[in-house]
């Protein structure tokens, strides 16, 4: 559940033992183990990887002292991973190569890639959830159904949902975030199979960087552990809108053909003021 047989990071499927590289894959079991229901509890944990930032949404990863770039289901996207991501409710794996991607991908940068990889429909109904809470109110819950939409399994779906509620040690925090994703895969022919997928998240986080201290001789503030000096009215919205529609055609084993087209749309709206 740990070590998967085949990654999909490169132009095709292949066996770990055929990449080159140093590979990492952050399977869906080690992701629910470890409670990472966001890109950095995921990331900060594999070798090689570096996090620069507060660790929401708009953090850096760094691998080999650059900047990593992303993938989704194996296609290069654009931009690096400081991107506002989805809930990692919404991906089966996430897999990691430390190093130039180029060898793989066709062009990239000497940091390395990260994939994500969303969950696809079974062919088979199922039914997940689950729920976490920790200190400061954190609690966490998803939902993750299946159905076959016809008997047999050609035509299927899948929808996940999750939700997070956190406060903070500090006075006036909260972040909340909800997020829903749905799929309809439907196998053609034998060797074609076609899918439309749709995902939104609204996200609400708290902005806190913390306080300067004394510039002749660096002590702290002498403030109270809970302080918080930006105004109460300060607002900052998120709002991330994805649509995907890909088709693959298997030739044989060895050889396919994928096309897919992408649409992610992130608005953000906020006010500050300290």
């Amino acid at each position: 559940s740990y070590t998967p047989r085949r990654t999909s990071i490169g132009k095709t499927e292949q066996t770990l033992r055929e990449i080159p590289q140093s590979v990492t894959v952050v399977t869906r079991q080690q992701m629910d183990d470890q409670n990472a229901i966001n890109l950095s509890d995921a990331l900060s944990r594999a070798a090689g990887i570096t996090l620069y930032g507060n660790g929401d949404g708009a953090s850096q990863f760094y691998a080999r002292r650059n900047t990593m770039m992303v993938q989704y289901d194996g296609v290069p996207g654009f931009g690096s991973l400081a991107s506002n991501q989805f809930d990692m409710a919404m991906y089966d794996r996430i897999e990691i190569l430390r190093g130039p991607s180029g060898v793989l991908q066709g062009a990239g940068d000497p940091s390395g890639v990260a994939n994500l990889v969303r969950k696809r429909p079974l062919r088979e109904q199922a039914l997940g959830v689950a729920m976490s809470v920790g200190s400061w109110k954190n609690v966490h819950a998803e939902l993750d159904a299946n159905l076959p939409l016809t008997e047999d399994g050609r035509l299927r779906a899948r929808a996940v949902v999750a939700g997070d509620n956190r406060h903070f040690f500090y006075d006036r925090a909260r972040d909340s975030n909800r997020m829903g994703y749905g799929i309809v895969e439907w196998d053609l022919t034998s060797s074609t199979t076609a899918a439309l997928s749709m995902a939104y998240q609204r996200s609400k986080p708290t902005s806190f960087s913390g306080f300067p201290a004394y510039t002749a001789d660096g002590r702290f503030l002498n403030l109270p552990r809970s302080a918080n000096l930006d105004a109460p009215w300060t607002q900052y919205h998120r709002t991330t809108r994805e649509t995907v529609l890909d088709v693959v055609h298997r030739f044989s084993e060895d050889w396919s053909l994928k096309g897919i087209v992408r649409r992610r749309d992130a608005a953000y709206d906020y006010v500050n003021g300290i």
